[in-house]
């Protein structure tokens, strides 16, 4: 390969050459580089100086996830850090402080930017926080601000940011089921209002946590012969390698988040339900009417309706049919009008549509399906 007239340049970045129909970045001047094979072309992003970066923020109770796009909607990089946690003290404090720092930085690194890039602006969705003045909100606002250079940063609860990545019309209801749940419905006048996430120990219908403790309980019930015999009693006892029900408690109790250890399991549940076990079956049966309940519910509280778009988002949902069937069921016998559809793109997506939305910029349809084949492209190149 012949180097004699090449020029070195330093560069953000190497990605796939876009396909037919992509938007080259306007802020970047792209170099074409073929591997010594000549088989493959790759973009070197070369900053110009006047690139403008936006940030999302996914912050949910099982992982603080992070994407990078520049103007034009080219995704630069994703990151992930630990989990959204209740905060209360400086120790929480510094948890949300490392997590975002993970995540933010790892995006950052990925678009190969150093950590002292500028961001035009950030929108941060996260579990916990009640509304865009709540002292958690702040607090998360401030732990990215003494670590990042964030020229414009917006934050809210992530039932928000899931909403605005499920039915990007804003106009609608979502349900979201991980590892807590909750139910968020907006008009077209931009009213909005919640159902549920009041967190595990207050319920949480339908999250991976309620369908663990369910699965738990009814393996325990079986075990005292107060409940039917259930598959489930063989499958959570290995997954939680122990050899008799009675040493359950030992697992759950001793173990340091045993919320997360009790949502782990659903998975199991939904595996064990799809085998045709009636106990496991009844479980997700009931997490699904759960959520409908709920997404009714939250439906009901706004002046004027909103659309009765129904969607779903988190890890509970990706048990299939299982749950969308009787969530489906439940909502359209409450709404006989309503459609029940599938997210058209994941919540992180959602906080980077409003990033740009409150920067002003374009987020159509276009745009969307732009961002989509980035953003998909980098999930696969992620470590």
């Amino acid at each position: 390969m012949k180097t004699d007239r090449l020029a070195f340049v330093p560069v953000v970045g190497l990605v796939p050459f876009p396909t037919s129909g992509d938007m080259l970045p306007t802020s970047l001047v792209a170099a074409t580089l073929l591997d010594y094979t000549g088989s493959r072309t790759f973009l070197a992003w070369v900053a110009t100086g006047d690139m403008k970066l936006f940030l999302g923020i996914d912050g949910g109770q099982s992982a603080t996830k992070s994407i990078l796009a520049d103007a034009s909607g080219q995704v630069l990089g994703a990151g992930s850090g630990g989990p959204a946690i209740h905060l209360k003290d400086g120790a929480t404090r510094e948890h949300a402080r490392r997590a975002l720092h993970e995540a933010i930085h790892q995006a950052l690194g990925q678009a190969g930017l150093s950590d002292a890039t500028e961001i035009a602006c950030a929108f941060l969705g996260f579990s916990g926080v009640a509304g865009p003045e709540a002292p958690a909100a702040k607090t998360y606002c401030e732990v990215v601000q003494e670590q990042f250079a964030v020229r414009s940063i917006f934050i809210d609860h992530d039932a928000r940011t899931a909403l605005a990545g499920a039915i990007p019309s804003m106009t609608g209801v979502i349900a979201i089921a991980g590892t807590g749940s909750i139910a968020f419905a907006m008009n077209a006048s931009g009213a909005s209002a919640r159902a549920g996430g009041w967190g595990y120990l207050l319920g949480d219908p339908g999250s991976a946590y309620e369908i663990g403790r369910q699965a738990l309980a009814a393996v325990a019930l079986a075990h005292d012969g107060a409940g039917p015999p259930t598959l489930l009693s063989s499958v959570l006892l290995q997954a939680l390698h122990v050899h008799d029900p009675a040493d359950i408690t030992q697992v759950v109790y001793r173990d340091a988040s045993p919320k997360l250890r009790i949502a782990d399991v659903s998975p199991m549940v939904a595996a064990a339900a799809a085998s045709g076990d009636k106990v496991a079956k009844g479980i997700f049966d009931e997490a699904g009417r759960g959520l409908g309940r709920m997404a009714c519910t939250a439906i009901r509280k706004l002046t004027p309706l909103p659309s009765l778009t129904f969607s779903g988002v988190g890890g509970v949902f990706e048990s299939g049919e299982l749950l969308w069937k009787p969530y489906r069921e439940f909502v359209v016998t409450e709404w006989s009008r309503a459609q029940v559809v599938a997210p058209e793109h994941p919540p992180l997506l959602g906080a980077l549509i409003l990033a740009f939305q409150k920067s002003g910029l374009d987020t159509s349809q276009g745009w969307r399906e732009r961002v989509r084949r980035s953003y998909d492209s980098v999930v696969l190149r992620a470590p």
